[in-house]
């Protein structure tokens, strides 16, 4: 194998481990934002993927209000009503007009 196609597979190579890693992040992204949507049985999987997508810094406004209403409905299954309300407070910061947040923060 001559130099340029040594150098020539090194690229080809490069370019298959970031479109892997590419993928990889967007498919992890979008299997949290499903639990996350959940109401499943397993609300600490819930809490923590809502928690991955409110870190991931992919949301905002509306978006990122969701996040933290989903993972406040799971506070809430588990009995945990300060932290549900906390994440109902950022709701409404976010986004004030938020209709159901104002109701499950009232429950909470």
């Amino acid at each position: 194998m001559t130099r340029p196609q040594r150098q020539a597979a090194v690229i080809v190579a490069r370019c298959v481990v970031a479109a892997v890693m590419l993928l990889y992040g967007f498919w992890t992204f979008m299997a949290d934002q499903e639990l996350c949507e959940g109401t499943g049985p397993d609300v600490d999987a819930q809490i923590a993927a809502c928690t991955r997508q409110i870190g991931s810094g992919r949301r905002h406004g509306h978006d990122l209000a969701i996040e933290h209403y989903n993972r406040g409905i799971a506070w809430k299954a588990k009995g945990d009503l300060d932290r549900a309300i906390a994440d109902y407070d950022r709701v409404l910061r976010l986004d004030p007009k938020y209709g159901h947040a104002h109701f499950e923060r009232g429950v909470a």
